[in-house]
């Protein structure tokens, strides 16, 4: 008896290592889906990658549900969330984001996962400015006041720096601007490159809003270096051709021909073609003002065969 007992005890010990290991080996395959997510996003201007990215974590978001991991559900989630705005061709509207935000948002509500929930909310705060910026602002109101109490010096930097953007862009640039001056001064403090490259872009805009252009080009160009340190080019790219817009109208055509002429590899690598026909009309108009009118009108060939492809 005391034997059949021990035997069914070894056994039970047996099936329940082997449960142990499958879940070890389905974590272990989320985790590397993840991996090559994250990797995908750090050149996500690439294109395809955002789709390849999406593929990865919805294979992850399977197993966390497979597995009850509700931590890893949730952020997964958001990552998903993130993804669909980028992918969308309506100008980062996405009511897919926002679903699966709010999805997210519930089960870190459930867990008392205050920073989690507050990076969701933000996501559905920027959803709800496409309808009505006074009702985005609550949600954005809302986020934040849960990054602070979360401590988290990542969510209240990212939360205040895409607050200003909506803010600035509804006519609030000077609350854009404080918020932006606070999100500076947490990104120095943290040594997070990217954030306070995020947060001079920001500033960028704003001050190109309120039609101070001089400080408008010293956050754009500040944003750019900090986005090549960091290895982000495509930011980089966008950053310094803002700085040419800002340069145009300064009426500097010499350094707007720079900027284009520097932004332009990058574009045709990556097969941006839209912002390569861009560009080289914007090349074209800089030489017309130096008065280079061959060149120019080469440059403006080549966009013109772009435009009507």
């Amino acid at each position: 008896m005391f034997l059949k007992q021990l035997h069914r005890i070894i056994f039970l010990v047996f099936l329940f290592s082997v449960s142990l290991a499958a879940q070890d080996s389905k974590r272990l395959m989320a985790e590397r889906a993840l991996t090559e997510a994250e990797l995908l996003e750090k050149v996500w201007w690439v294109p395809g990658n955002l789709e390849k990215k999406l593929i990865e974590c919805e294979k992850a978001l399977a197993i966390w549900r497979e597995l009850s991991d509700k931590k890893r559900e949730a952020d997964t989630l958001l990552l998903i969330a993130k993804a669909e705005i980028y992918l969308n061709d309506r100008g980062g509207k996405s009511e897919k984001s926002k679903l699966l935000s709010g999805q997210a948002m519930e089960i870190f509500k459930t867990l008392g996962d205050t920073e989690g929930e507050a990076f969701a909310l933000r996501n559905i705060a920027l959803q709800e400015t496409f309808d009505s910026f006074e009702r985005g602002k609550s949600f954005f109101e809302r986020a934040l006041t849960l990054a602070r109490q979360s401590k988290s010096q990542k969510a209240q930097t990212e939360i205040l720096d895409l607050f200003a953007r909506v803010s600035s862009s509804n006519g609030e640039s000077e609350k854009a601007l404080e918020m932006l001056d606070e999100a500076l001064q947490i990104a120095r403090k943290s040594k997070d490159t990217i954030d306070e490259a995020n947060v001079n872009f920001a500033y960028g805009l704003t001050y190109w809003h309120i039609g101070d252009y001089e400080k408008s080009l010293a956050h754009y160009e500040q944003a750019h270096k900090l986005f090549k340190e960091f290895g982000d080019l495509s930011w980089a790219t966008t950053s310094i051709e803002n700085a040419a817009l800002v340069y145009n109208l300064l009426d500097q055509p010499e350094k707007v021909l720079e900027s284009y002429r520097e932004a332009l590899p990058f574009r045709r690598d990556n097969k941006h073609i839209t912002a390569i026909a861009d560009n080289l009309t914007s090349i074209a108009t800089a030489l017309v003002k130096l008065n280079q009118p061959q060149k120019a009108l080469e440059n403006l060939d080549e966009s013109m065969q772009i435009y009507l492809l």
